[in-house]
């Protein structure tokens, strides 16, 4: 359920709802996917609590099933800044504490890894050097790609 501002009821910032509301969907997906028992999951009210109990909840599913998962993020053009459907996710920072969380997990030290594959027909996330004017997250993680001739047969 959300409030008229995108958030949930009674919060004051829908970016930090949307995210929490991500995560607590990857974390619940990875679990399902790998045959992991469900759980509540609870990442905190603040963008260094939810970044923190999001690795650690991740690592834990990947330990727990020994293996690495690879997230294949589609249509990214609908949630980058710029390129948005929304107003909300063009103009807040939903896109950026999205991508900082999701950076952090990705260089930190740990057995199992978390692979992420971006797919869209707009490059724009992967060329902007800065979100919301602090740097991208995602362009120093990410190697462009590009395939336009693509034959399928």
């Amino acid at each position: 359920m959300q409030n008229d501002t995108g958030g949930l009821p009674g919060s004051r910032n829908p970016c930090k709802n949307a995210l929490v509301l991500c995560f607590q969907y990857l974390v619940s997906e990875v679990r399902r996917e790998l045959n992991l028992r469900k759980l509540e999951i609870e990442l905190g009210d603040s963008t260094d609590k939810i970044s923190e109990n999001f690795r650690r909840l991740m690592n834990e599913a990947l330990a727990a099933a020994d293996t690495d998962v690879l997230i294949i993020f589609d249509e990214i053009e609908n949630i980058s800044p710029m390129t948005a459907a929304s107003a909300h996710r063009r103009e807040h920072d939903d896109a950026l504490l999205f991508w900082q969380t999701v950076r952090a997990f990705f260089q930190s030290l740990r057995k199992h890894k978390l692979s992420f594959c971006f797919v869209g027909t707009n490059p724009h996330l992967i060329e902007m050097t800065k979100l919301h004017e602090i740097d991208n997250p995602v362009v120093s993680v990410c190697s462009e790609d590009i395939h336009s001739d693509v034959n399928t047969s």
